[in-house]
């Protein structure tokens, strides 16, 4: 079986949320598999599992880049809290109300769920675990590497599943919830950062946004449903617009710079990647600036920029990205979503300036718009056509961002633009998956398309730089991923015992 990878997943959401409800449950184990029905295939509220290590193993993942993430309170308490919020709570994420009510209290500490997350999961490391592929019985390891010779010896071993842990959202880091937005102590988050740092399984990236303020950075409309009346509920119930035009301020500055290691932090302890997934466009714009301005001045200390789970919007400039979503969604013209969620050229050039990577989502909403789904549709009952149809539009989205870097008068290195391309699917992450691909078992069926889709598409055949379209597929869906993470992976171990206590770490 050929070895994929997948930037960005959430396997833990739904076994952190089992634990806190039954800690006996094997449904709070990252291994536990509900394989989806295949009328389920269609729904756009998900209840299977779709990132469970079963599944990745199944499907022949080898790199797991796993999220952790405590649900931001706003969820579920934007406007007030009670039965009604609870109930439809439950039915949009299929969480238990034990647990919606612990996330919504005001004991509630992101922080603290954190490092609980980061405790609890460490006991499914490094124990063998029996796993049927093909109808055989095999054992199989999950493993975080410590550092880069780690990393290289798992590579190479044959049935171990590969996490590297990052985190979704700097309120994360908060020791507080939705109310420490309003008062940040940064020099106590930055000393958490550093503790963090060196720690043993210290996040490779950081999603610096999210769905919601943060107090640091403005964040995009991220939270609709196809469903008009299911949108109407979630927008009704679910508010983001408060500092949805924020800028990158200068504490995110002094934050960014103490997660990279750079300048006053440079001897701190590990990188931590920054992902600008969810950042609004002004914020974008100020992080590239920052990153830029140190690359331009540290040549040989250059820091990657990470998009994990993004796709094309079609424009060219960050001007033009002044749609939000659904309006972007629902009225985009072309092959694309509009919304400034997603990608401009402006922001394609410089994540390959820096040397980035770009992970492609696989959140039908994300990667089309309403008139690429309804087109869709036509494809329902042939799952093969489904899947090309699908394919090809991962192509499109591709291709179009591949453009501005080949059309650029002053990139260098340009014969790189098929090593910035990955998939980060943002599965498990209460996302509306396409329809042909709906978890990470199917990832090598995804695989067999793409090529198929590539083998077809004359851009990439004109500007191929002696690719073959199966290769190029391969370098999509496993080589890039791999390349980056071996090239950007600490040379140093971190500190096992080192977040151990959380009293300490919330005091």
């Amino acid at each position: 079986m050929k070895q994929f990878s997948d930037l960005h997943i959430h396997p833990f959401i739904r076994p952190a949320a089992e634990n806190y409800v039954n800690p006996q449950s094997p449904k709070s184990s990252p291994w536990y598999q509900d394989i989806p029905k295949k009328k389920e295939r269609d729904d756009f509220i998900i209840k299977y599992t779709q990132s469970d290590f079963t599944s990745l193993v199944q499907g022949g993942i080898k790199l797991a880049f796993s999220a952790f993430y405590p649900f931001e309170q706003q969820w579920f308490t934007s406007v007030g809290t009670g039965i009604v919020i609870d109930i439809l709570a439950k039915i949009f994420t299929g969480l238990s109300k034990k647990y919606i009510d612990y996330v919504q209290s005001n004991t509630y500490n992101y922080r603290k769920e954190l490092e609980n997350q980061r405790k609890y999961f460490k006991q499914f490391f490094n124990n063998p675990h029996t796993v049927f592929i093909d109808g055989k019985e095999q054992k199989f390891t999950a493993k975080i590497p410590q550092n880069k010779d780690e990393l290289k010896q798992f590579l190479n071993e044959e049935n171990t599943l590969i996490v590297i842990p990052t985190i979704e959202g700097i309120a994360s880091l908060f020791n507080g919830n939705a109310q420490s937005t309003e008062e940040i102590n940064i020099d106590e988050l930055k000393n958490y950062i550093k503790h963090l740092k060196n720690t043993s399984n210290t996040p490779f990236f950081i999603t610096f946004a999210h769905h919601f303020y943060n107090g640091l950075c403005g964040h995009a409309i991220s939270i609709f449903s196809e469903n008009k009346l299911l949108d109407f509920v979630e927008t009704s119930l679910i508010h983001q617009k408060k500092g949805i035009d924020s800028h990158f301020t200068p504490n995110a500055k002094d934050i960014a710079k103490c997660l990279l290691s750079i300048d006053e932090y440079k001897n701190t302890g590990k990188r931590i990647l920054i992902d600008i997934k969810h950042m609004n466009v002004v914020s974008r714009e100020q992080f590239y600036a920052l990153v830029l301005e140190h690359n331009a001045n540290n040549p040989d200390d250059k820091i990657p920029i990470i998009a994990s789970h993004v796709a094309y919007s079609g424009k060219s400039t960050f001007a033009q990205l002044t749609k939000s979503l659904p309006e972007a969604y629902n009225s985009s013209s072309g092959d694309f979503d509009e919304a400034d969620i997603n990608l401009c050229d402006d922001d394609i050039v410089k994540i390959f300036a820096s040397e980035g990577i770009i992970g492609i989502n696989l959140d039908q909403r994300i990667l089309a718009n309403k008139k690429v789904i309804e087109k869709s549709k036509q494809y329902e009952n042939n799952l093969e056509n489904l899947r090309l149809f699908w394919a090809k539009q991962i192509v499109k989205n591709i291709i179009g961002m591949a453009k501005p870097i080949l059309n650029s008068s002053f990139l260098q290195n340009k014969e790189r633009v098929w090593d910035t391309f990955a998939i980060g699917s943002d599965y498990d992450g209460f996302i509306d998956p396409i329809n042909g691909f709906i978890t990470d078992m199917e990832l090598n069926e995804l695989n067999h398309y793409l090529a198929q889709a590539l083998s077809t598409d004359q851009f990439f055949l004109n500007n191929n730089f002696g690719l073959t379209a199966a290769e190029l597929a391969n370098k999509i869906m496993f080589e890039n991923s791999k390349n980056f993470l071996i090239k950007h992976y600490w040379e140093e171990t971190g500190n096992e015992t080192a977040s151990d206590n959380i009293d300490n770490i919330i005091s």
